[in-house]
């Protein structure tokens, strides 16, 4: 929200405070019965009240819609007279004082705003002219930018010196014929030529003295004299700002003082004298030739000549007033703020910063000239660019849905309990085939060999039971024994024994122990699978989220869209200007209380952007204490380092 229009809403509440009438005429409205409202007139002004007044969501109105108010609002002239019971009239004298105030208002927050707006682009045309001065590449793109414009004005200085020139000379030879004139034609082209000759002549002695400085000297010199006129400029805006915020539309009067203490007619006193201290500012703010200090001593002069009305006058109901201040407030809206919108732009493009047009000249040439080759060669390597293009596009189609989607898929596959689930050391039914296996051949070996030394080969259910389980515990003592035997003769136990048969079920064992293994590690690696899948997912994001930020840095450094370091330069200026106030004084002088305020203007402007909704509030507590110049210098010193120290991590 802007710091205008809470200065508006401010003096709209106390307007809104103010009472119409006087105490004891309500008791003689209720006593008489009348209704005071009935007339259409007074009905009409009702509403147009309630179109000048500033609501929460409202801001200024346009200057155009004000002046259709007053217009309609239709305020007569009436002759002074007494009327004491005529309460209709007073009612409706009344009614039109809080109109023209509502109206003020209106036309006060307007005029703020566009000084503050100035002021912003003049300090824009500042900043510039001292790159110019202090840099001299600033200094040489500068000279090639202007060279067009200033070649052009130095032939029309020429050529219009020739005209003069040859305007005199037609005045010297007004009574020569026809004949002696076409005889006397090459005579008169080479007398052309010379006049030609000394106009260029001329020229070039005006400009001896500028001969002896280089170009980059010549156009640091031209940017130090507008550099000096801007900021001559600026300070008169801020002193004239300063006025306005100071001495305007201050009623110096809590809100239970306005209602109970406040005299009837002392704020229209302040009205009135806001109007004039509008009225003199916007006549001689734009000029060139005062100081900020001159400037605020012409307007108070004026203001101490200007007659006033005075409204203290006991049972005198001037309703004469409010037309007058309507009148005039209607010559600020549609004669002083036009001129001094158009004289202000005037200024603006003849001390101002070079046009758009003078800045991009240059590279619109150079990009003209070159437009050509620029085809030609995008015509020859058309297939290659396109080839390009093409694998770009590929390269980021493939890395989006290989680095981006599928492990997005895998990850939500895992939240899910997905059993199709990729992460596996072993196939899911390895180890019970082979374990299956290992069971049947223990048992038959088992079977073979009670059947070799003439045992009983049949075993019972129990006993089958007992041999699968001491194979699942990892229990092979029967085929161990007899290995231990076979190794006792192994050319025999090879090529009559079970050397082999045994061998290969301990191979079959140790199989079986590998995938038990693996199914450890294949369990721990599911119950991870989570961090995997988001340790496959990371490098994608990063990549992405990188060149996302890569690419709004470029776009955040070409819009120009730094608000923390704006941020932190004005409260630079802040501190500057209150450090520059001399040690004596407890307030701020007119023109530092305009810089002040356009300074916190700007950072009311970048506050949503730059704090979250809760620091922000306190953000613009803070300000309005450095605002208020009611405190003292003290106070806002105070509150500037309050300012540093709190919100100095959003202001880097």
């Amino acid at each position: 929200m802007s710091i205008i229009v809470d200065l508006v809403r401010n003096v709209d509440s106390q307007l809104d405070q103010v009472q119409v009438l006087p105490g004891g005429i309500y008791e003689e409205l209720y006593n008489q019965s009348l209704d005071i409202t009935s007339p259409p007139q007074i009905q009409e002004l009702q509403k147009i009240v309630k179109e000048l007044s500033v609501t929460a969501l409202s801001t200024t109105l346009k200057p155009s819609r004000i002046s259709t108010l007053l217009e309609r609002a239709n305020l007569l002239e009436l002759p002074n007279n007494r009327r004491e019971k005529d309460v209709i009239n007073l009612y409706g004298n009344e009614l039109q004082w809080i109109l023209i105030g509502k109206a003020a208002t209106q036309i006060y927050g307007l005029l703020l705003e566009t000084l503050l707006e100035q002021m912003i682009q003049l300090n824009g045309h500042i900043r510039y002219w001292e790159k110019v001065i202090h840099s001299h590449s600033y200094s040489s793109l500068y000279a090639i930018q202007t060279s067009p414009k200033k070649l052009w004005s130095w032939s029309n200085d020429i050529y219009h010196d020739t005209i003069n020139r040859v305007k005199m000379m037609k005045g010297s030879h007004e009574n020569l014929s026809l004949r002696e004139i076409r005889s006397n034609f090459l005579a008169r082209w080479r007398q052309f030529y010379s006049l030609l000759k000394k106009s260029i002549h001329k020229k070039s002695l005006e400009s001896l003295q500028r001969r002896t400085l280089s170009p980059i000297a010549l156009c640091q010199s031209e940017a130090r004299q507008k550099l000096s006129h801007l900021k001559r400029l600026r300070d008169t805006c801020a002193s004239g700002l300063g006025i306005l915020i100071v001495e305007g539309l201050v009623f110096d009067m809590g809100d239970n003082d306005l209602k109970e203490n406040y005299d009837f007619n002392g704020w229209k006193d302040v009205v009135e004298e806001s109007i004039s201290y509008m009225d003199t500012v916007l006549k001689n703010v734009l000029s060139l030739d005062t100081g900020a200090s001159k400037f605020e001593n012409t307007v108070f002069e004026r203001l101490s000549r200007e007659p006033h009305t005075s409204l203290m006058e006991e049972n005198v109901i001037q309703v004469a007033h409010p037309a007058r201040l309507s009148e005039r407030l209607q010559y600020i809206l549609k004669v002083l703020i036009p001129n001094h919108n158009s004289y202000s732009q005037k200024l603006a493009r003849l001390y101002g910063q070079p046009s758009r047009f003078e800045r991009l000249w240059l590279p619109s040439v150079v990009l003209l000239l070159s437009s050509t080759a620029i085809l030609q060669l995008s015509i020859r390597k058309r297939d290659l660019i396109v080839s390009i293009i093409k694998d770009l596009g590929k390269t980021s189609r493939d890395f989006c849905i290989n680095w981006l989607l599928e492990p997005i898929k895998k990850v939500i596959s895992t939240i899910r309990h997905d059993p199709e689930s990729e992460l596996a050391l072993m196939s899911k039914e390895s180890l019970s085939g082979d374990r299956d296996s290992l069971e049947r051949m223990v048992i038959d070996f088992m079977r073979d060999n009670s059947r070799s030394t003439g045992l009983d080969s049949s075993f019972t259910e129990s006993e089958i039971t007992n041999m699968r389980k001491m194979v699942r515990e990892g229990n092979l003592t029967p085929i161990l024994r007899a290995y231990e035997k076979e190794l006792k003769n192994p050319l025999l136990g090879i090529i009559w024994g079970d050397l082999l048969r045994t061998l290969l079920i301990q191979i079959q064992k140790s199989k079986v122990d590998l995938e038990i293994a693996l199914s450890g590690i294949d369990a721990l690696l599911k119950s991870q699978e989570l961090v995997f899948g988001f340790v496959g997912l990371t490098p994608g994001v990063l990549v992405c989220f990188a060149t996302i930020q890569y690419f709004l840095g470029v776009i955040r450094n070409m819009s120009g869209s730094k608000k923390g370091y704006k941020a932190s330069q004005s409260i630079r200026i802040l501190d500057r200007i209150l450090t520059t106030t001399p040690i004596g004084d407890d307030q701020l002088s007119y023109k530092c209380c305009g810089l002040l305020f356009c300074e916190v203007h700007i950072l009311r402007k970048h506050a949503d952007k730059l704090f979250p909704a809760n620091v922000e509030r306190e953000f613009l507590e803070d300000i309005n204490d450095l605002c208020d110049i009611r405190l003292g210098l003290r106070a806002q010193h105070k509150a500037l380092k309050r300012i540093r120290r709190g919100y100095a991590k959003w202001l880097q």
